[in-house]
C-alpha cells in the first residue's frame, strides 16, 4: 500500500499562513519605496545608474492643505466688524481685529498679516492716516490694504488710493464683493516681485485734482 502524501506544513491544522511582505513597487528598472503609513515621510524613487551604483531621488509629498491667509479687519462699528470676521472665517481665513487706525498699525507690526480691511472713519487715527503709516513702514509696506468707506465720493476714493490702498469697498457691501476683492489683492501681492535690498518703501501715488 502506498503512503499518502504528507500535507504541507501548517495546512489544515489551523496554523495561519503569512503572506510574504510586499516588495517595493518596480517600474521597469526603477523602484519606488513608499514611506510607512502615517510617518509623514517622502517616497524614495531609486533609479539604477550603473552596475554597482544607484541614484536615489526624494519625491516630496503634496501638502494636504494650503496655509491659511490672515486678514486684519479694522472698523469701529462692532456689528460690521463681526460680520466681516464671520464671513472671512467661513471662507477659511485667519482673522485679526482692530477698533481704530492706531490699533490697526500696532497689530500689523505684531502679527504676520496678508491683507488689511481698513475703515476710513475710525477714531484716534483715521483710516487714511493709518493706511499711509502702514505703507511707509518697511516692515508692513508690502501688505495690501483695502479701504472701507460709507460714501462713494471720488475725492475719498482718490485719497484712499493715494495713501497706498490697492482697492476700496463702498458700504453697504456684499459678501461676494468683499471676498473677491480680498482674493484678488492677496494673489496680486504674492505675484509681485520682492523689493530690492535697501530700496525705500513704495511711496503713495500723487493725488489727482
Amino acid at each position: 500500500m502506498s503512503a499518502e502524501p504528507s500535507p504541507p506544513p501548517g495546512a489544515g491544522n489551523g496554523t495561519p499562513q503569512h503572506a510574504p511582505a510586499p516588495a517595493p513597487t518596480d517600474h521597469g528598472t526603477s523602484r519606488v519605496n513608499a514611506p510607512p503609513p502615517g510617518s509623514g515621510g517622502a517616497a524614495k524613487f531609486t533609479q539604477p545608474a550603473g552596475k554597482d551604483t544607484q541614484v536615489t531621488r526624494v519625491i516630496p509629498q503634496i501638502a494636504t492643505a494650503a496655509a491659511k491667509k490672515t486678514v486684519l479687519v479694522c472698523d469701529d462699528v462692532t456689528q460690521i466688524r463681526k460680520i466681516l470676521c464671520f464671513n472671512l472665517k467661513a471662507a477659511n481665513y485667519e482673522v485679526l481685529e482692530a477698533e481704530d487706525g492706531s490699533e490697526a498699525i500696532k497689530v500689523s507690526l505684531l502679527h504676520k498679516v496678508d491683507l488689511i480691511l481698513l475703515d476710513v472713519m475710525t477714531p484716534k487715527v483715521d483710516g487714511f492716516t493709518a493706511c499711509g503709516k502702514i505703507k511707509q513702514n518697511p516692515k508692513t509696506a508690502h501688505v495690501p490694504i483695502i479701504m472701507l468707506t460709507a460714501c462713494s465720493q471720488k475725492e475719498d476714493i482718490i485719497k484712499a488710493l493715494s495713501n497706498g490702498a490697492c482697492d476700496y469697498i463702498v458700504k453697504p457691501f456684499k459678501k461676494e464683493t468683499v471676498l473677491s476683492k480680498i482674493e484678488k489683492a492677496i494673489n496680486a501681492a504674492a505675484a509681485a516681485p520682492p523689493p530690492a535690498p535697501g530700496a525705500p518703501p513704495p511711496s503713495a501715488a500723487p493725488a489727482h485734482s
